[in-house]
């Protein structure tokens, strides 16, 4: 628990003389509630031990049990801190109210939307929803209220060839939307501003953040020693720094269930990636620096033979499968703008989604289990995600959240 109040400066040795006669008071027999079951002289001892000047929030610190079971230890400068299966809190710990569905079409289909890639926000409230089958932007308001289309599908400047990624810096909102080939970039006003090549690079999952940095997945892929490196780049595509790598896959060994390298940026521009072979997230710093890495106990999920059976029909000539046992760690991970990490795992509720986030507070502390949607993000106390109607159309929702955590 967190002390909010202001702590006395003159009481703070009394702190560990407290402790130690609140451990003995719980070893006589005290109910962590507060129903004292003590000796009536412990109990006096208790009360003479608290002087009036001394914080209700140290007082409660002491009193409360320890909830985190984890462990933090250091590796050099960087924090290590390893949590257990069981989460600090049982039950669901935030829940959510549907407040704005925003429809994928409109009059004359104005806005109509086909093939949702991914959707982002700016700091007023403004949703970007980027449409992969139209090859352009559609801008709503809060409110819901359409506003314009961005770009167009082509390949001259301005138009976009196969958008796979949408993102924002958030320090003046230009938006970055990456292809097969090329980055965009766009004013907040839809205003087409410049566009940077990959040239011979194999880039995945491009994003920027607020110092106007790229972050993308680089496919190296020179059998037999192929991999996916994590890199940053500036504006013109020069290297910056190589953060991760991890193997690819193989067609001589294919595995259909291979942990891909998942990660994020989050609004204070820390980069958190983790590669699912094990569950251990890292956190890298503006200065590209690893400060922390978040590891997790959990129990694998096997892969049924149906599930196997099934990618093994997908198989494409020529690919020789080489199936894991189990599922990877997790599937994805998702910051909010309080620091917070959502790592998406591989259980699936009743309807089959995978609708299961552990939940993180910025230290790497294993808070809760949360049950969001599957393609969610919450963001200025509001939930956002892309969901299907019953007749497959796509649609965007948005939840008011309320957590339960104080």
């Amino acid at each position: 628990m967190k002390n909010s109040g202001t702590r006395n400066t003159g009481t703070h040795h009394l702190i560990p003389r407290l402790r130690a006669i609140l451990k003995s008071v719980r070893r006589s027999g005290n109910d962590v509630s507060g129903r004292m079951r003590c000796r009536p002289g412990l109990a006096i001892v208790f009360a003479l031990a608290i002087p009036i000047g001394i914080d209700r929030g140290a007082i409660l610190s002491a009193q409360s049990p320890p909830h985190w079971k984890g462990t933090i230890s250091h590796e050099g400068e960087v924090t290590v801190v390893r949590n257990p299966k069981e989460p600090m809190f049982k039950g669901e710990v935030l829940s959510f109210v549907e407040e704005l569905v925003i429809p994928t079409t409109g009059p004359k289909d104005q806005y109509l939307i086909s093939e949702i890639r991914n959707t982002t926000l700016d700091d007023e409230g403004r949703i970007y929803v980027l449409d992969g089958k139209s090859s352009d932007i559609k801008v709503f308001d809060a409110s819901g209220k359409f506003l314009q289309t961005i770009s167009r599908k082509g390949q001259g400047p301005g138009e976009l060839d196969g958008p796979s990624q949408l993102s924002i810096n958030r320090s003046n909102g230009e938006l970055c939307v990456q292809q097969a080939s090329r980055l965009s970039f766009f004013s907040p006003e839809g205003a087409f501003l410049r566009q940077v090549s990959f040239g011979t690079i194999m880039a995945l999952m491009g994003k920027i953040d607020s110092a106007g940095n790229i972050v993308f997945l680089e496919g190296i892929l020179s059998p037999p020693n192929s991999w996916y490196a994590l890199k940053k780049f500036d504006l013109k595509l020069d290297l910056l720094v190589e953060l991760q790598r991890f193997p690819a896959n193989r067609r001589t060994a294919y595995d259909a269930f291979f942990p891909m390298g998942r990660w994020t940026i989050d609004d204070q521009d820390n980069i958190i990636y983790g590669y699912p072979k094990t569950y251990e997230v890292l956190v890298f710093n503006p200065q590209n620096k690893l400060v922390r890495k978040i590891q997790k106990e959990y129990s694998p999920i096997k892969i049924t033979d149906q599930e196997a059976a099934d990618a093994k029909k997908g198989l494409a000539q020529g690919y020789i499968p080489a199936f894991s046992k189990f599922r990877p760690a997790f599937r994805n991970i998702v910051a909010d703008d309080q620091g917070r990490i959502y790592v998406q795992t591989y259980h699936k509720n009743a309807a089959g989604h995978y609708a299961f986030f552990d939940l993180f507070d910025k230290e790497g502390r294993y808070l809760a289990t949360l049950t969001l949607k599957e393609r969610a993000f919450i963001r200025k106390g509001k939930m956002y995600s892309v969901e299907e109607d019953e007749d497959g159309n796509q649609t965007i929702k948005r939840y008011a959240v309320t957590w339960k955590l104080k």
